[in-house]
């Protein structure tokens, strides 16, 4: 979802606010990093619980 909405937001047209970019494309990026960051951990630790059952 995340790539896709990038793309939409090169359509739209908003202002752009940092190095050619608008709002909305920035927090697109900012999600699909860290979806990136929680897949990857997710990876690097696959048998880790994130809560203890005892």
């Amino acid at each position: 979802m995340g790539i896709s909405r990038i793309l939409v937001e090169f359509i739209r047209l908003n202002d752009e606010v940092v190095l050619g970019l608008s709002q909305p494309q920035l927090w697109s990026f900012a999600v699909v990093a860290l979806g990136l960051l929680l897949a990857w951990r997710a990876e690097r630790v696959p048998n880790r619980l994130f809560w203890s059952t005892s």
